[in-house]
């Protein structure tokens, strides 16, 4: 079975990375064996779109994509910004750990969505 490709976004920020779930679990997520992970701190980028930049580089698109917490630097995004991260001949799954997505939006465009 080959590994899922996921693109895990998440934001690292100074008051919370004492935690270690903050620093643990991207790393734990990348070194499953069942996953093909490409961990991202927005915050330590200058400008997300840099993400379709690397994307369309490494002519990577994936089966999950995981938005892990709901901060501004994703609400400003449309659903499509994400959806157009997911493999277009399987579907995907766009994963919203924090539920801040409409749902409904996400799935008009044939991509699972599951939220906690």
């Amino acid at each position: 079975m080959r590994p899922v490709r996921a693109l895990l976004l998440y934001a690292r920020l100074p008051e919370n990375e004492t935690l270690s779930y903050q620093q643990a679990w991207p790393r734990h997520f990348a070194a499953h064996p069942r996953f093909d992970c490409d961990p991202v701190d927005v915050l330590a980028l200058r400008d997300t779109r840099r993400l379709r930049v690397r994307a369309a580089v490494r002519r990577a698109r994936y089966d999950a994509v995981v938005v892990a917490v709901p901060h501004d630097e994703f609400r400003s995004r449309a659903v499509r910004d994400f959806v157009d991260l997911l493999r277009a001949d399987r579907g995907g799954v766009l994963i919203d750990v924090r539920g801040m997505l409409d749902r409904a939006a996400v799935e008009a465009h044939g991509v699972a969505y599951w939220c906690l």
